[in-house]
């Protein structure tokens, strides 16, 4: 017999057709299959009750007979109840019309009476044993019926949890995954955000503090809202060291509830949570969450959210610490790029760019030194690596140039190759590719005689007044760090008045997805278009809206006429 549930009663269709069954074969007026609570009992099954009880199928136990089956663990024969003392006053005679009754137990898995069987008649009546027997025998397929019933709820409860539980951990799994690929502040930031769909809660709220001191709250939307640094101090002090869970903000108390985001506290519907995100005893953030029409978070989601407070605890603290060593290796290269000296008669222009990738640093330099004789050195270099030890051997190196500048008058070629051998010999043994020019004195009228060496690095690019800017294409020599004691060329030119001459690193011409050719014609064009002495601006439209993943050093200087 195929079961039809009708949920709005909790009524299965089965337990009609019994009661249907006791009906006839009993030739009752009324059968009825029940389950009987503390309070109240419910007809599962029914056949000839008056109204409204056929259609509410439920009456208090004010107006029960089976009660005493289910309290007694036993069948109730009653010929005529209105002669029987403890059932006289029932209102099921004068509302039921129960007069006669005959009931069996229905029993669960366990054994337990949860109900019974029973057959009903209006009028006094002497229950015979047939009628009886009739009756315990369709008790025992009722009560096979009610427990294969559980077993299939129970069954189908269970998958459901274990595809709740299987979905929440694939979730879990997903964030955890999530968060370790975070590097950065923002990008913690951005996971932990979605905290509250992995439990159905709207308004999420990270609170972290910032390098003021000062308490940043990063809504789930993206909006942030900044409190003072007295603000997170009453936080820390309010907040205890446990998750907080709650059927409202306003429950948390008026200290913490006060100092709580307005998307939180404008939202307080339903419950609500506060994570404390904590690393070694340390709180470094909260995290802030409501439900809109929940008023009890399930324990299971209790323990997802702690989960995840943990996972968004250690990385924030993990890209805090990324993000304090690459501001101090950042600090570190700035410190290390002097001034641009004002030269007359030989303006230089510099400009230095931090690539768009917030973890990386660069080994990228630049140099400009007016030497006692008269000679201005110009160099530009690019250290291998984007980390705190590039950006020290790039100081370095460039002390270490500084150095061989002062007090040498060689060619750049004896120089790059001097500076290659401390490079292997005392360190810092770093792969490094640079280029550095000499201007000798001005003569008469301004113009200057330029020598350069190239130790593997991108071509310099000479814009000859008037013309269109080009590429000097003398074959570079092998960048420093790979092989000590090769010898090294010298290339010479002269730049009259009014000739420009560039030196670059490869962040502004190397660009995923694009062509290094293209992107050197776009270079020299740029330089055509634009004043030579704006490298500033020249930078800005050759890298601004890219993805630039290095950083980027551009150096110009024009020869003028003499005074």
């Amino acid at each position: 017999m195929g079961a039809v549930q009708h949920t709005e009663t909790g009524v299965d269709a089965v337990y009609d057709r019994y009661s249907r069954l006791v009906q006839d074969l009993l030739s009752v007026p009324v059968a009825l299959v029940t389950k009987v609570a503390d309070d109240h009992q419910r007809f599962i099954g029914a056949v000839g009750l008056p109204e409204p009880w056929q259609t509410d199928r439920t009456t208090p136990l004010s107006h029960s007979f089976c009660q005493y089956v289910r309290s007694e663990d036993a069948p109730l024969v009653v010929n005529d109840a209105r002669e029987i003392e403890t059932l006289r006053d029932n209102l099921a005679i004068g509302d039921l019309g129960v007069v006669a009754y005959a009931g069996v137990p229905l029993r669960d898995a366990e054994g337990t009476t949860i109900g019974a069987l029973c057959a009903i008649d209006t009028e006094p009546r002497t229950w015979e044993d047939r009628e009886l027997a009739v009756l315990h025998d369709i008790s025992l397929a009722c009560t096979a019926h009610l427990r294969s019933s559980a077993a299939a709820t129970e069954a189908t409860a269970a998958r459901e949890r274990a595809e709740r539980e299987s979905r929440r951990t694939a979730a879990l799994l997903q964030m955890a995954e999530a968060f370790v690929a975070t590097t950065t502040i923002r990008e913690v930031l951005e996971a932990a955000g979605r905290l509250g769909e992995l439990v159905g809660a709207g308004a999420v709220s990270i609170g972290v503090p910032d390098s003021t001191g000062a308490l940043v709250w990063h809504a789930k939307d993206g909006t942030q809202t900044t409190a003072s640094a007295e603000h997170w101090d009453g936080l820390r002090r309010a907040m205890p060291a446990t998750p907080i869970f709650t059927t409202s903000p306003e429950a948390l108390g008026p200290e913490l509830f006060e100092l709580l985001p307005a998307e939180v506290t404008a939202n307080a519907t339903g419950a609500a949570t506060v994570l404390p995100l904590r690393v070694e005893n340390r709180t470094i953030g909260l995290a802030a969450i409501v439900w809109s029409d929940t008023l009890a978070v399930p324990a299971a989601d209790q323990l997802t959210l702690t989960a995840l407070a943990r996972y968004t605890s250690v990385a924030l603290d993990r890209a805090q610490l990324l993000e304090a060593r690459q501001n101090a290796a950042h600090h570190l290269q700035r410190s290390m790029l002097t001034e641009v000296p004002e030269i007359a008669g030989l303006p230089i222009r510099a400009v230095y760019r931090t690539a768009h990738v917030a973890d990386e640093v660069g080994g990228d330099w630049y140099d400009v030194l007016e030497l006692a004789d008269g000679r201005v050195a110009v160099a530009v270099g690019d250290v291998a690596g984007h980390d705190i030890e590039a950006a020290s051997a790039m100081g370095q190196l460039r002390f270490a140039l500084r150095t061989l500048l002062w007090s040498r008058r060689d060619e750049p070629a004896a120089i790059l190759s001097a500076l290659d051998d401390l490079n292997s010999s005392i360190g810092p043994d770093a792969l490094t590719t640079v280029v550095l020019a000499i201007l000798g004195a001005p003569e008469s009228d301004g113009s200057r005689t330029l020598t350069w060496s190239n130790a593997g690095h991108l071509p310099p690019i000479l814009q000859r007044s008037g013309q269109p800017a080009a590429l000097m294409e003398a074959a570079p020599d092998l960048m420093l760090g790979v092989s000590p004691g090769r010898s090294r060329a010298d290339h010479m030119t002269r730049l009259e008045p009014g000739d420009t001459f560039v030196l670059y690193t490869d962040g502004l011409v190397e660009q995923r997805d694009a062509d290094v050719a293209e992107r050197l014609s776009a270079l020299t064009s740029a330089l055509d278009e634009h004043d030579p002495l704006r490298p500033d601006e020249i930078a800005r439209i050759l890298t601004d809206g890219r993805d630039r993943g290095d950083d980027v050093v551009l150096l110009t200087l024009r020869v003028d006429t003499a005074p």
